[in-house]
């Protein structure tokens, strides 16, 4: 399927009540990524979340963990380090780096907004990094797009 068909939409069955669900939009971005942490979904039947073991893709009757834990292995060697744990660690320094480079230009050398800005770079960089930075980069340079995985 090419990008002018990628689909924004996919139903799902809750195996516990039979019912039919379909995400959409950005929950379905987050659901087919396997490198987001989502351990469950709504089913709409029963008004509540359960784990993604007790749900199947309706077109590939697929259990949706299954599914993502195996379009993990199937990744893009590059695309996996981009999502690993080393690649968070990566954003972790990185984002203490210019977080303390960052305190010390505002803070004229203080110590404490050094301390501060590499705390709060080495937070928000790896929330940009997962959430932003590494799905842009897999789609835009490996054209890794999980929304396309059957």
């Amino acid at each position: 399927m090419s990008a002018l068909h990628t689909p924004n939409s996919r139903a799902y069955v809750h195996l516990a009540c039979g019912s039919t669900t379909i995400v959409s939009e950005g929950d379905f971005t987050a659901i087919c990524d396997p490198f987001r942490f989502i351990s469950g979904t709504f089913c709409v039947n029963c008004g509540t979340h359960f784990p993604l073991k007790q749900f199947v893709w309706a077109d590939t009757n697929e259990v949706i963990a299954d599914a993502r834990e195996r379009w993990a292995k199937e990744a893009p060697p590059a695309v996996r380090s981009l999502n690993s744990g080393v690649g968070c660690w990566v954003a972790f320094a990185l984002g203490a780096a210019v977080g303390a480079g960052v305190g010390w230009s505002v803070g004229n050398g203080a110590m404490k907004a050094v301390g501060i800005g590499a705390g709060v770079g080495a937070l928000v960089l790896p929330i940009i990094w997962l959430g932003i930075i590494a799905p842009t980069i897999s789609k835009s340079v490996f054209g890794w797009d999980p929304r396309l995985l059957k």
